[in-house]
């Protein structure tokens, strides 16, 4: 009988573990952004407005690849959860490009 209470104590752990798992990267989204005409401020490169913008990717990782790929020479961010505030600007709760990293 312990056999079993052990069993099914790993199981339920397992099975919680997986679904917190679930709902953490459920939630989270990236999007690409490639920006149009970036303007040099303070030394480095930022966008202020985008040429296009692709939603949807699960990691950073798979964003910054893809950015690589398309930004043919343009600068370009990879933001993550990003909505766009009543001003019409993207806010996004992290941002990452290949020459400043992520804030």
């Amino acid at each position: 009988m312990k056999i079993l209470n052990k069993k099914a104590t790993v199981l339920t752990f397992l099975v919680i573990c997986i679904v917190i798992f679930y709902f953490v990267n459920k939630f989270e989204s990236w999007n690409l952004l490639i920006c149009k005409d970036p303007i040099l401020v303070t030394g480095t490169l930022h966008c202020q407005q985008n040429e296009y913008e692709l939603k949807g990717y699960k990691s950073q990782a798979s964003c910054m690849e893809k950015g690589i790929e398309l930004s043919k020479g343009k600068d370009f961010e990879c933001g993550k959860n990003c909505h766009e505030n009543n001003e019409g600007f993207n806010v996004c709760d992290e941002i990452c490009n290949k020459y400043r990293g992520c804030n």
